[in-house]
């Protein structure tokens, strides 16, 4: 288990992990890290990641949204996923291009803690952004919940993991 809000520094991105406790480093490599944490019961999990990405920038905000609106829906796999509710939205809050994506889906195949399959709910929230000093690249952050309802403090724990990750300062 990881000490809650640990810090992984990088060369591109300086990453936290998630904020609260019950969290364990699952997957790092070049482009990018991933936290795993199991939820109450059998069926629930968590996932918080972030991953560089090649991109090619957009001159607009609108046409930057439409990109990454574009790729989400065209990266969601039809047969597994229904949408039930997505929004992206061009974010200011940082100093260089960013699109904030949310997104509710039934997962019609999700594998269980005891490997059965289900139809579970798939909550995401997430921060797209141009990186800032690499030019043909991009960063998604992304932490997302499944299970059978939504925890009531998801907002809160994504937007504080989301926050947690930041571009070194030169």
């Amino acid at each position: 288990m990881l000490e809650p809000s640990s810090f992984y520094p990088g060369l591109y991105l300086n990453i936290h992990s998630p904020s609260s406790s019950g969290w364990q480093l699952f997957k790092t490599n070049p482009d990018g890290m991933s936290f795993f944490k199991p939820g109450l019961d059998y069926r629930e999990s968590f996932v918080a990641s972030v991953t560089l990405f090649e991109m090619e920038w957009q001159q607009n905000k609108e046409a930057y949204a439409s990109l990454i609106e574009e790729g989400f829906i065209s990266d969601t796999d039809k047969n597994r996923f229904d949408i039930l509710t997505k929004r992206f939205n061009y974010s200011e809050r940082r100093s260089y291009p960013c699109v904030e994506v949310g997104a509710v889906s039934w997962d019609k195949k999700a594998t269980t803690g005891k490997k059965t399959k289900e139809k579970l709910l798939l909550s995401i929230s997430s921060l797209y952004c141009k990186h800032p000093t690499l030019a043909l690249k991009g960063f998604a952050i992304t932490y997302s919940h499944r299970g059978s309802e939504l925890p009531k403090n998801f907002d809160e724990e994504a937007k504080k993991f989301i926050a947690g990750v930041v571009v070194p300062e030169s």
